[in-house]
């Protein structure tokens, strides 16, 4: 499980208000957001409750650069009226997470059950850091750089991470026997 890895003795990256400001803006916060959502979401551990409609337009159909996330937006037909509360009903829903291989469904074999367990998807700056510094038999962990060339299509920098991730699996299957060791 996520929470019995060791915590790295490194720093969590701290921002200076004016990096904090140009990250805020990049991800395409407003003050409105952070005032009325992420505010009482950080002090209070709960969402905001708000109308169920919305009347902006699609991310898609919009003038304006979007945020990424404004592309996956549920409609009014998508959601549930009460909402469904994965606390109080944990037993119908879950938000715990399992990383790792799937291994053979057809043998029973103890390397088939190598996966990490992770109760919430929403990771902090520390779960990162334990998970990037996790040393356990069946894990190989390496970071992939997302960031790409503003002239670049998303598509193709998808793209580029498809092809990237199955190189990277394959060197640590099989490490380059020349390759210097440091």
């Amino acid at each position: 499980m996520l929470k019995d890895l060791k915590i790295p003795n490194e720093r969590v990256p701290e921002y200076t208000q004016e990096e904090r400001q140009r990250m805020q803006r990049a991800f395409g916060y407003t003050y409105e957001s952070l005032k009325d959502s992420i505010l009482p979401m950080a002090k209070n551990g709960i969402e905001g409750t708000a109308a169920m409609g919305t009347d902006t337009p699609l991310a898609a159909l919009s003038g304006n650069r979007e945020p990424l996330f404004n592309y996956f937006k549920q409609l009014f037909a998508q959601v549930t009226n009460p909402p469904i509360d994965s606390i109080r009903e944990e037993v119908v829903t879950s938000t715990t997470v399992y990383i790792g291989s799937a291994g053979n469904l057809l043998e029973e074999k103890p390397e088939n059950c190598k996966v990490l367990r992770i109760n919430n998807p929403i990771l902090t700056n520390t779960d990162l850091m334990k998970i990037r510094n996790m040393k356990v038999d069946g894990f190989k962990v390496e970071t992939i750089p997302i960031i790409y060339y503003k002239n670049t299509s998303l598509e193709k920098a998808v793209d580029r991470l498809f092809i990237e991730a199955p190189c990277i699996q394959r060197r640590s299957q099989y490490p380059d026997p020349f390759r210097q060791r440091r």
